[in-house]
């Protein structure tokens, strides 16, 4: 019997009524970001992460694009890539408003849509690629087109 393990008020609550409105809210909200930016200078060694990252997400920049490429029955080498690429490009973005990592964040996302599918049949690839769209999807809500929110969506 399908949902009897589930009590009645868990049925017909709405799971996503309390969601904070506002983007982004997946790990970090936008007073978040701020302090992030904000106290960087007052910590050498946070300084020097988010230096760090924001050097790896310039070298995404030259990436080329994303592959959809089955080994044997799994995808998931392309799913780690595409979540690796997507969070920091959105984090670089985020703390740098330098457009070039909101457009390759853009970029790899909407390859990632346009894949045929994301091998369902194994949790951990379809799992991750959804992680990378979400992530991207959130953190770069406010800036991506209308249109691109409706894809990833």
């Amino acid at each position: 019997m399908v949902g009897a393990a589930w009590p009645a008020s868990a049925q017909t609550q709405d799971i996503l009524a309390g969601l904070r409105p506002e983007h982004p809210r997946l790990l970090i909200t936008t007073a978040g970001w701020n302090d992030l930016r904000t106290r960087r200078a007052s910590n050498p060694e946070r300084d020097a992460v988010i230096t760090k990252i924001v050097s790896d997400a310039r070298k995404v920049l030259a990436a080329l694009p994303l592959v959809y490429k089955k080994e044997g029955s799994l995808m998931l080498r392309v799913s780690r890539e595409a979540l690796r690429r997507i969070e920091l490009c959105s984090f670089a973005y985020r703390i740098t408003g330098e457009k070039v990592f909101l457009d390759r964040a853009e970029k790899d996302m909407l390859t990632a849509a346009a894949f045929t599918d994301w091998i369902p049949s194994t949790f951990l690839d379809t799992a991750e690629m959804t992680a990378a769209l979400a992530l991207g999807y959130d953190w770069l809500f406010d800036a991506l087109p209308a249109r691109t929110r409706a894809t990833v969506r």
